[in-house]
């Protein structure tokens, strides 16, 4: 038996004293972040499989065990009329595909709420750098509000997922800065004012994004990134090593700084389950349902790029450019 990568349990991890279940139900009433595409059973949510023998024992593919699904890496935020990123995996009845076993791009095709074909030839980039998980990521633009069919092609067959779009004035997604939107002059934590956020960075050691606000950012008129994620309990091979690759692309993009800001204002007092006020001011700022998130920011306070869940090396050194380009 192949090795495997762990699947993780959430795409929002919370101190161990807090149970998964706890925290969703916590959440769910403070109406603020949720995890991403888990079941209760600690598994990625997956779609139907291709080329499955329905007992889950065919061979599909050479080092494939039985049907081939999609690890869905979203949620249902994305909006009627505008651009939608969706990141995805594939999986196996063992569980996730190593890189190695996963084609460097597959050819995706969409079908809206009426089941017409409304984009074709699409590429899904797979992406490896800076994240222990693989990962494929595609844009397309969704006209109208419903459930839409994303079928990936493999040598396996057909990998079919879905995605929700909501009305562009759905108050859960409209809520959400994204791009286009100008980035609001938050007072995040510092060095010197942690305001009340307390580690004002769970890394360690700490990373020294945390010199200057994010209104002080968008004050010195200079483009930034600002990415939210809680480096200490979002430990997953999803979302857990993101900070440490941001500092790690950060030198090579003249021009651009970055601010971080964690998720929590005090974990160690947090309460059983959540609530509001166990988030630091930046979730609700922003109107966030999920982290980590990556903002990139031009020098005018407009949002460029909002890069949910997950996303690696080539995705961030990509994003970061585009602000100097």
């Amino acid at each position: 038996m192949r090795d495997r990568l762990v699947v993780p349990s959430s795409r929002l991890i919370v101190p161990a004293a807090l149970s998964r279940r706890g925290f969703l139900a916590g959440v769910a009433a403070a109406g603020l972040l949720a995890a991403c595409g888990d079941d209760d059973s600690g598994t990625a949510a997956t779609d139907t499989p291709a080329g499955s023998s329905g007992d889950g024992s065919g061979d599909v593919a050479g080092g494939i065990v039985g049907g081939l699904s999609a690890l869905r890496y979203y949620g249902p935020y994305y909006r009627a009329g505008q651009p939608a990123r969706v990141p995805f995996g594939l999986a196996d009845d063992e569980g996730p595909l190593t890189a190695e076993l996963m084609p460097g791009a597959l050819t995706v095709s969409v079908r809206d709420p009426n089941t017409d074909e409304v984009a074709s030839g699409i590429t899904a980039e797979l992406y490896t750098e800076g994240l222990p998980r693989p990962y494929y990521a595609f844009e397309f633009t969704p006209e109208t509000a419903g459930f839409y069919d994303i079928v990936f092609d493999t040598e396996a067959g057909e990998v079919i997922t879905q995605v929700q779009v909501v009305e562009a004035d759905d108050p859960t997604a409209s809520a959400m800065i994204g791009p286009g939107d100008e980035m609001p002059a938050l007072e995040t934590p510092t060095v010197d004012d942690p305001r009340g956020v307390t580690p004002i960075c769970t890394r360690e050691p700490d990373c020294d994004l945390h010199g200057r606000t994010v209104a002080d950012a968008l004050a010195a008129g200079e483009p930034f990134a600002l990415l939210v994620a809680t480096p200490a309990f979002c430990q997953t091979v999803v979302c857990g090593p993101v900070l440490d690759v941001l500092l790690d692309v950060l030198p090579d993009v003249a021009g651009v700084s970055a601010v971080h800001a964690e998720v929590y204002a005090d974990p160690e007092a947090m309460a059983t389950p959540p609530t509001q006020d166990d988030f630091a001011p930046v979730v609700g700022d922003l109107g966030l349902a999920f982290e980590p998130v990556l903002y990139t920011v031009g020098a005018d306070g407009t949002v460029r790029e909002r890069l949910d869940y997950i996303f690696g090396e080539a995705e961030i050194r990509r994003a970061l450019e585009a602000l100097v380009a």
